[in-house]
């Protein structure tokens, strides 16, 4: 079976996550399967503990957020909903009414 972009960037975010938990002792109880809302938490609970100004090192944050990136750019668009999610502030929010 091929993967589509989206989980093979989904899987890279997995990997680079868990691989910097374990570097800086964080327990995140995620894999390739996680929702997109247990992926942010895990990536915004980590990239505090990466943080140069937390005593973390800038090649990590900086290894994190290309992977998050990669994983952004690959989550799909919902052009219907463009309008109003610029102007909330995030193109890729999903607002449900």
């Amino acid at each position: 079976m091929v993967a589509s972009a989206l989980q093979l960037a989904a899987r890279a975010l997995v990997r680079t996550l868990l691989a910097l938990a374990t570097q800086y002792a964080v327990v995140l109880d995620l894999n390739r399967y996680s929702s997109e809302v247990v992926l942010l938490a895990a990536y915004r609970r980590l990239l505090t503990k990466t943080h140069p100004d937390k005593g973390g090192r800038k090649e990590d944050v900086v290894k994190l957020q290309a992977a998050k990136e990669d994983w952004d750019k690959a989550l799909p668009h919902f052009s219907s909903l463009e309008p109003y999610a610029t102007a909330v502030g995030d193109s890729r929010q999903c607002i449900c009414f």
